[in-house]
């Protein structure tokens, strides 16, 4: 079976589109508030938790190129790691939350419980 052919970055992007986009995120590395070690270490926590394995070796290069040690690149992988867990934790809760409403006809379960029964 053939290897897929690699798709161009951006291909599905209108020329106009794309050249905004690329003018924006220049920008955001633009000198600021942060540094630019600093943005490159959030960029590589983003693009761990949105999945994205292109930016993740591109921010990789650019935390190297940058003199990054591998203590520091471990840390921002363990914030990300940390908040993409976090993340099914709350969805895990949300979940939980609504099974309950729907157990108890609307009422959550803690609701339901902090109820007095009445004798009857």
């Amino acid at each position: 079976m053939p290897e897929p052919r690699a798709v161009r970055s951006y291909a599905l992007l209108d020329d106009d589109v794309r050249r905004h986009y690329l003018a924006y995120y220049r920008m955001v590395f633009d000198d600021g508030v942060l540094d630019l070690r600093t943005k490159e270490l959030i960029a590589l926590g983003a693009a761990l938790v949105t999945g994205a394995p292109n930016c993740v070796e591109g921010h990789l290069r650019k935390l190297r190129k940058l003199g990054v040690g591998e203590a520091e690149i471990h840390e921002a992988v363990a914030v990300a790691l940390g908040v993409a867990g976090a993340s099914v934790v709350d969805r895990a809760d949300i979940a939980q939350a609504a099974a309950e409403s729907a157990l108890h006809g609307g009422r959550s379960g803690r609701a339901q419980r902090g109820r007095k029964r009445r004798k009857g």
